[in-house]
């Protein structure tokens, strides 16, 4: 098994030979978000590549009735989560670069439970 170690730049990873053991590495002040290792077997990574993120973005807005968020990673990641009876749409989590976010946080929708009784009459 070949082992190589690849710094991850810009969230770019380019594996080199198949069959392949991975180890990731972030540049600089960033932090890994995700596995360090992956392996390389029949085409398929074990792991998806992790992220590099790093804190100093401007927290987005969020509607915070309903969408509730969580910082981990010294601000870097954002995760959200809804209140029970609502259903996430959009990312689970968003990622800090140093500057801005990958994307926007989710919207909390709201559940509707519609229950329909079908009688049947069987005349004899």
């Amino acid at each position: 098994m070949i082992y190589v170690i690849l710094v991850l730049e810009r969230n770019q990873v380019r594996p080199r030979k198949p069959k392949t053991e991975v180890y990731y590495k972030c540049k600089g002040k960033y932090q890994l978000v995700g596995r360090k290792y992956a392996t390389c077997k029949d085409g398929k990574w074990s792991y998806p590549p992790p992220i590099c993120v790093k804190s100093g973005c401007i927290p987005p807005d969020v509607d915070d009735t309903l969408l509730k968020a969580r910082y981990f990673f010294d601000g870097a990641v954002m995760s959200f989560a809804c209140p029970s009876g609502y259903e996430l749409r959009g990312p689970r989590s968003i990622f800090c670069d140093g500057r801005t976010w990958n994307g926007g946080p989710p919207i909390c929708i709201g559940i509707i439970y519609i229950c329909i009784y079908i009688y049947i009459y069987i005349y004899i």
